[in-house]
């Protein structure tokens, strides 16, 4: 789970191969957005003994939306022919922040001092959840 407004750094990495894959993000099936300077920006490791590489790139995301969830995919592509594609897939679930009318709907004639202490409580108990739990690092 991420709050709005978090920064969250994700990582994706392909096991040894020859070519090297060449990864791009997808953030809600739109490709990351690139600069001219970030083209071909996957980092690739060092030849290991069977002269087999790495490769892996970074997204730095900050989470701005109004939805409940934000759908990441990492493509990784071997430059071979027929191309070797794969693919993974995660979904970043967007913490809600409690909105009035959540307490109010129900249909009682709660007082405006109940419904404040409602809200208050639920946002003391969301923030202590969420500061434990906020952190991603991969996918």
């Amino acid at each position: 789970m991420v709050q709005p407004g978090e920064d969250i750094l994700l990582n994706c990495t392909t096991g040894p191969a020859m070519p090297p894959a060449n990864i791009v993000w997808y953030i809600d099936g739109k490709a990351e957005r690139m600069e001219p300077w970030m083209v071909n920006n996957t980092q690739v490791s060092p030849p290991n003994e069977f002269n087999l590489r790495s490769s892996w790139r970074s997204l730095r995301l900050r989470v701005n939306t109004q939805r409940a969830a934000v759908s990441v995919r990492c493509e990784a592509t071997q430059p071979t022919w027929p191309p070797f594609v794969r693919s993974t897939n995660a979904s970043l679930v967007v913490a809600r922040t409690p909105h009035l009318s959540m307490f109010t709907a129900s249909g009682s004639l709660s007082t405006a001092y109940e419904v404040s202490v409602a809200v208050l409580a639920s946002c003391l108990s969301s923030v202590h959840i969420f500061s434990k739990y906020s952190a991603l690092s991969e996918v």
